[in-house]
């Protein structure tokens, strides 16, 4: 898995607590504009700048760590299944991952999830906010348009595309599922705006701030 996000963060916060002279504004950049945010893509610029060449180690750990989980610690939150089966009775409904294909397919193949799929999107496939914006341009207007998420790079994709927010929050992800269907209607009604941003403020204070 290669989550730009957060590999940039973590090498922000290494180079600080060591006080490293490493320069991350290359990786930084080249996160926030590449359309492509995969192992492959970081490999073309590791001869350029050491810092790629430890993101692209950190990112095949994670890969490596992933493999290692069993089927039955990689399984869906209760209740999920069922709410994007109701979901797909009013809604076309994507995949919007940064982590390699593979593993997103087999995780929802798993979990009984991808018969509920339309577009299942990837890190080969750009950015999440790339994504979404590809999406849209096949006819989907933003107002309809809802992108759930548990990290504030989902956040501001949705932001960024103009698109309607719905967090999943950290440690409560039953909860939010349980809740989505609720918050869909007002989407359908034109009325999620209020609702959006007392759940955006409740995201935020869950993470933290």
């Amino acid at each position: 898995m290669f989550c730009h996000l957060q590999v940039d963060v973590a090498l922000r916060q290494l180079v600080h607590a060591r006080g490293a002279d490493e320069d991350v504004a290359a990786f930084s950049q080249w996160a926030k504009n590449s359309k492509e945010l995969s192992e492959r893509a970081v490999e073309e610029h590791a001869a350029e700048n050491p810092v790629f060449q430890k993101a692209l180690s950190w990112s095949r750990a994670v890969n490596r760590a992933i493999g290692t989980l069993t089927d039955e610690e990689k399984v869906a939150f209760k209740g999920v299944r069922e709410v994007l089966s109701a979901a797909h009775a009013h809604f076309d409904i994507a995949v919007v991952s940064s982590a390699n294909y593979a593993a997103v397919e087999g995780e929802w193949r798993r979990s009984g999830l991808l018969a509920h799929v339309d577009v299942l999107t990837t890190q080969q496939d750009g950015s999440k906010a790339h994504c979404i914006s590809a999406l849209l341009k096949k006819g989907y207007e933003p107002k309809c348009a809802v992108m759930c998420g548990d990290a504030p790079g989902d956040m501001k994709a949705a932001e960024t595309s103009g698109v309607i927010f719905y967090p999943i929050l950290v440690k409560n992800e039953e909860a939010s599922w349980a809740q989505l269907p609720a918050f869909l209607e007002l989407v359908e009604r034109g009325a999620a705006a209020g609702e959006e941003a007392l759940l955006k403020t409740a995201f935020l204070h869950n993470l933290g701030g």
